[in-house]
């Protein structure tokens, strides 16, 4: 009789720019060889003798992008996400199933058609995945997107990542006859059972529920995450920004300040200046939110959490 063992489910994320090349784990298998297709096999041997194959599909066979559109809500501090999912043309399986993981407090306004949200209360990571396709979850196709997926936060944008898989059962079956090592190998090879996804999310707290958040605490929280995401995925004006927040956190403590009106009015004109690539373009346009968001005077916002702050997780 099989047994099954979740490693599909394991967050062991692997970073998608570095997906084309061999992992750790790769280097070390010797019983299961890697296939042109991307899966893994191995030969078993039964206990009568007869010699089978086995094979190992990964759950990491897609090509996501996930592409953020954010809106400043009506009220003080509330912020609108809506999502549009895409699978490349070189994926080989759906996209089926996000692993996000917000600052609270945040509430899912809307799912894509037919997804379904299997956080609780309580979760650190929301968890959607796409209608079962028998045992399967199926999701977005290779070459195909899907909107729908709509968050709400009385929190900031910030440069994060998506964990998220395609559309295999879940769980890795083991079969009869495999053997200690081809096991270990198994289980090492399906550890990376999710591809990162950078995202823009509602990742910076902006004083909700922080009474005592300050503005030059909360300017120093979007400059450590907007410096450092620029830097990370070689966005063209990351020097220009680092040197204008070294600017920002010189200046006095209120907003009023003039020097430090001039030094923000600075980060905002980087926001604003043309860039090449989609993922940069997204990047810019949510540090020019919270660029605005601050000089408008909208954050921080010190008041409590609310009910409906969380709403339907």
């Amino acid at each position: 009789m099989s047994v099954g063992f979740c490693g599909l489910w394991a967050h062991t994320s692997h970073a998608q720019a570095t997906r084309g090349a061999v992992a750790p784990q790769e280097a070390a298998a010797r019983h299961f060889v890697r296939t042109a297709s991307g899966d893994w096999e191995t030969t078993i041997t039964r206990d009568d003798g007869t010699e089978v194959t086995y094979t190992y599909v990964p759950s990491t066979k897609i090509e996501p992008e996930i592409v953020a559109n954010i809106a400043r809500g009506p009220m003080k501090a509330k912020f609108v996400y809506q999502y549009e999912l895409i699978n490349r043309s070189s994926a080989q399986q759906q996209l089926a199933v996000l692993f996000i993981k917000p600052t609270n407090p945040v509430r899912v306004n809307a799912l894509p058609p037919n997804w379904v949200n299997e956080s609780f209360p309580g979760d650190r990571h929301l968890i959607l995945r796409g209608p079962l396709d028998g045992e399967a979850p199926s999701g977005v196709p290779p070459g195909e997107s899907l909107g729908g997926l709509v968050l709400e936060a009385p929190v900031l944008p910030g440069i994060g990542k998506v964990a998220s898989r395609g559309n295999t059962s879940g769980a890795v079956e083991v079969p009869d006859g495999l053997s200690s090592a081809q096991y270990l190998e198994l289980v090492e090879i399906s550890k990376k059972s999710t591809v990162d996804v950078p995202a823009i999310l509602p990742s910076i707290g902006a004083g909700v529920g922080e009474p005592t958040l300050g503005l030059g605490p909360l300017l120093a929280r979007i400059g450590g995450n907007y410096v450092s995401g620029f830097f990370e995925y070689e966005h063209p004006h990351a020097a220009a920004l680092e040197k204008a927040f070294r600017g920002v956190y010189g200046t006095g403590d209120e907003l009023s300040d003039p020097k430090r009106q001039q030094a923000l009015n600075r980060v905002l004109e980087i926001s604003q200046l043309p860039v090449k690539y989609g993922w940069h373009q997204q990047m810019s346009a949510a540090l020019e939110l919270c660029m605005r968001a601050v000089l408008d005077g909208v954050v921080p916002d010190n008041r409590p959490v609310r009910p409906e702050d969380l709403g339907q997780r």
